[in-house]
């Protein structure tokens, strides 16, 4: 499997002048670093919103629920799926397959040997099942804030235990540190799509 490990910044393109006549791998990078930064920004918008008004438990639900909409928003807008996956991930729907479990340890590692960037991706084009996809991952990296629901026992408050717990009973999201790779942004876009 062809992987490539870039550090770079966004492209600061607006997301109107994407160009959906995809045809090799630079199109498929550019909309996977737009459709990525998409997912982000609408995400810390809404949680930004939430914890403004002190409110953990409308946070948990902008993660939860309305994080995976703005999701399936932009996977069918952009004709791709996109999520956020972990290797301590809370909602099953964030549990990463193969490609994925391998970049996240990668990302673990660079963070370890302090080589991990917030702007680091990787990419690659892949085949599975007969079928050719263009694979891309972004760290997410641990903010302060997300140790409200993501830190150690002294962080999370016992009523978001209760509710996350109640919503996701294998969670195994907790523990996490400021700085540390929370997860990742992943794309999938098949390239076979005519």
């Amino acid at each position: 499997m062809k992987k490539i490990i870039i550090s770079s910044l966004f492209l600061l393109l607006p997301l109107g002048s994407i160009s959906y006549a995809l045809n090799n791998e630079k199109d498929f990078l550019e909309i996977s670093r737009n459709s990525s930064k998409e997912l982000l920004m609408s995400l810390k918008q809404q949680l930004t919103f939430a914890l403004k008004s002190n409110d953990t438990k409308k946070a948990v639900v902008v993660c939860s629920s309305i994080s995976q909409d703005i999701a399936k928003n932009i996977s069918e807008k952009h004709n791709l799926v996109i999520k956020r996956v972990s290797l301590k991930n809370r909602n099953p729907n964030g549990k990463p397959d193969e490609f994925e479990i391998e970049n996240l340890k990668q990302f673990d590692e660079l963070k370890v040997k302090n080589k991990l960037k917030e702007n680091h991706e990787i990419f690659s084009l892949v085949k599975e099942n007969n079928k050719e996809y263009f694979r891309y991952m972004k760290p997410i990296i641990t903010a302060k804030s997300c140790l409200q629901c993501h830190g150690n026992n002294t962080e999370v408050k016992e009523d978001v235990k209760k509710i996350l717990l109640e919503k996701y009973p294998n969670d195994i999201a907790f523990g996490y540190k400021e700085g540390d790779v929370r997860g990742a942004v992943s794309v999938k876009i098949n390239t076979n799509l005519d």
